[in-house]
C-alpha cells in the first residue's frame, strides 16, 4: 500500500513500541491484544448473527459491501472528492482481484493510518461503536437494512 520496508527497517519500525517483557507464564502484550481483537471479533460476529441472521452474516461479498459503505462515507468525512472515488474504483476494478486475506489486512493498516492522520484511536472509536450498536433494538437495523434492499445497495442472500 505505501511501499516496503526493508528487513532491517521494519526490524528498527518495530521495536520503537515495545513494551518490557512479562512475567513468566502470563501472555505477552500482543498476545493479550490477539486474545482481545478475537472476541471483539467473535462478539461482532454474534451482534450480525442475531441481528441479520447467519445467511447475511456470512455473505462475505454483503460484508464487504458494508465495509465499503463505510469506507466510502469516512472518505466523504475527510473530504475526499467524489472524482477521486470513482477513479480509485475504476483503477481497482481494472485489476485481477487480490487475495481476500491480504485486502482485509491491508484495511486494517489504512485504518490505523487515517485514524492516527484523524488524531484518533481506532480501538477507543470501534469499541465505541461495537457497545453503540447493541443499544438499539434489532428492528432498527432491519428497518436500515430493508431500505437498502430498496436501494438496490445490497447483496443479500
Amino acid at each position: 500500500i505505501y511501499g516496503s520496508l526493508s528487513r532491517s527497517e521494519t526490524s528498527s519500525k518495530m521495536t520503537i513500541g515495545k513494551m518490557n517483557e512479562p512475567a513468566e507464564g502470563s501472555p505477552s502484550r500482543r498476545q493479550e491484544v490477539m486474545m482481545r481483537r478475537a472476541e471483539k471479533q467473535q462478539d461482532v460476529t454474534d451482534w450480525v448473527t442475531v441481528t441479520f441472521g447467519s445467511t447475511q452474516a456470512n455473505n462475505i461479498a454483503e460484508q464487504a459491501t458494508r465495509l465499503l459503505e463505510e469506507a466510502l462515507e469516512t472518505a466523504q468525512a475527510a473530504g475526499v472528492p467524489v472524482s477521486m472515488v470513482t477513479k480509485l474504483a475504476q483503477r481497482v476494478y481494472d485489476k485481477e482481484p487480490g487475495d481476500l486475506s491480504l485486502e482485509i489486512g491491508q484495511v486494517g493498516l489504512c485504518l490505523l493510518a487515517v485514524s492516527a492522520a484523524a488524531g484518533v484511536d481506532a480501538d477507543t472509536l470501534e469499541d465505541a461503536e461495537v457497545a453503540a450498536v447493541r443499544t438499539k433494538p434489532a428492528h432498527y437495523y432491519h428497518t436500515r437494512y430493508l431500505k437498502k434492499i430498496a436501494e438496490g445497495v445490497t447483496i443479500h442472500g
